[in-house]
C-alpha cells in the first residue's frame, strides 16, 4: 500500500538521508531495507507468520533484534512484541529489562511506547532545561536513572 506521505521504496533505495543529518549506518540501513522491499525480497504486506517476517528482517544489513521487534509493535501490532534491546529503553542491562517486561505480558508493546515516550519527554526536557543535567557535565543528563525508577514503581 503506498502512501501519498511517505516516499516509495524506489525512492528510498537511492535516496541520501545523510544530506538531512541521518546518521551513515542508519541510512546505509535505510536503503537496505528499501532495496530488499523494492526487490521482493521482503513484504511488510499481509503477513502471515511474524516471527519469519521478523526474523528476515533482523538479517537486513543495519537492522537487529530491536529495529524488528519495534516493526512489531508499529506495524504488525503484536501487543507483546517488546523491543528490549533498544538502548533507549534500557534500564540498568538488557536482562534486567527483559526480565521486568515478562510482567508486562501479554501487553508488552503498551509498555514500550509508555517507555519510549517518557524516555522521548525525559531527553527534550533535559535538552531545554540545562538545570535537569548532571553537574560538571553538559551531555550527561539522569535519563536512565529516571526510567529505571519510573519502570521499577510501576511493576512493585
Amino acid at each position: 500500500m503506498d502512501s501519498p506521505i511517505f516516499p516509495t521504496p524506489e525512492v528510498l533505495a537511492n535516496s541520501d538521508p545523510e544530506s538531512i543529518g541521518v546518521p551513515r549506518p542508519q541510512a546505509d540501513a535505510i536503503r537496505t531495507l528499501a532495496r530488499a522491499v523494492r526487490d521482493g525480497q521482503i513484504s511488510f504486506e499481509k503477513v502471515v507468520d511474524s516471527n519469519a517476517f521478523l526474523t528476515r528482517l533482523s538479517e537486513i544489513p543495519g537492522t537487529g533484534k530491536s529495529t524488528a521487534q519495534w516493526v512489531a509493535v508499529r506495524n504488525l501490532r503484536e501487543p507483546d512484541a517488546f523491543p528490549s534491546a533498544d538502548r533507549a529503553l534500557g534500564l540498568g542491562g538488557l536482562s534486567e529489562l527483559e526480565q521486568r517486561s515478562l510482567d508486562w505480558r501479554p501487553w508488552r508493546a503498551c509498555a514500550a511506547i509508555y517507555l519510549s515516550t517518557f524516555a522521548g519527554e525525559i531527553w527534550r526536557r533535559e535538552r531545554c532545561e540545562p538545570s535537569a543535567r548532571k553537574k560538571g557535565d553538559p551531555g550527561k543528563t539522569d535519563l536512565h536513572p529516571r526510567i529505571s525508577a519510573a519502570v521499577r514503581q510501576h511493576t512493585s
